[in-house]
């Protein structure tokens, strides 16, 4: 199994909600969406038809290492929007399964290589769903791309990532 990730903590991922009771956007938040709204990677994005914008980076780790093989299983932690799990889900084939895991509702993707389960990976419900829908395949690459949502994580007292042992980090296979 292969591990890569871009993980600044545990996170509800990308396109979590703001835990604030704040009314109105504070300046910093108009600043962003003005510059969301006018990013040039947004409106390929969205004309290509990817959920986000971090398709991108998926694809051109792909093109540079040859990371999502046909036929592939690939777990992704902390998957919403949904992105890099439809990036995924396009490469490998009718062979291959990618599953999604985050705490936010993911809309489900269209082709049949695709499962989304909504839930904390770090807790066993979770992981038994994820056990289940592997039915007993090998894993082959782990992808995570999340980033803390402090504000919901601050009474944990994290200072940082918290992961267990994934596994050897060996290329994936070619099927």
């Amino acid at each position: 199994m292969r591990l890569l990730a871009r993980s600044r903590g545990l996170a509800a991922g990308p396109g979590a909600r703001h835990l604030s009771a704040r009314k109105r956007p504070r300046k910093g938040s108009k600043a962003w969406l003005d510059r969301h709204v006018n990013d040039g990677f947004v409106k390929a994005a969205q004309k290509q038809g990817w959920r986000s914008r971090a398709a991108f980076k998926l694809l051109e780790m792909h093109e540079k290492h040859g990371l999502l093989a046909p036929g592939a299983t690939i777990v992704e932690l902390g998957c919403a929007p949904g992105g890099w799990t439809q990036v995924a889900a396009s490469k490998l084939g009718p062979g291959g399964l990618v599953v999604g895991i985050d705490l936010l509702e993911v809309a489900a993707l269209s082709g049949g290589n695709s499962r989304i389960i909504q839930g904390d990976f770090t807790e066993a419900e979770a992981q038994e769903k994820l056990r289940g829908l592997l039915a007993g395949r090998e894993v082959d690459l782990v992808l995570s791309d999340m980033a803390p949502v402090r504000l919901a994580w601050a009474g944990f007292g994290w200072s940082g990532p918290r992961c267990g042992k994934l596994g050897d980090h060996d290329p994936p296979r070619r099927r």
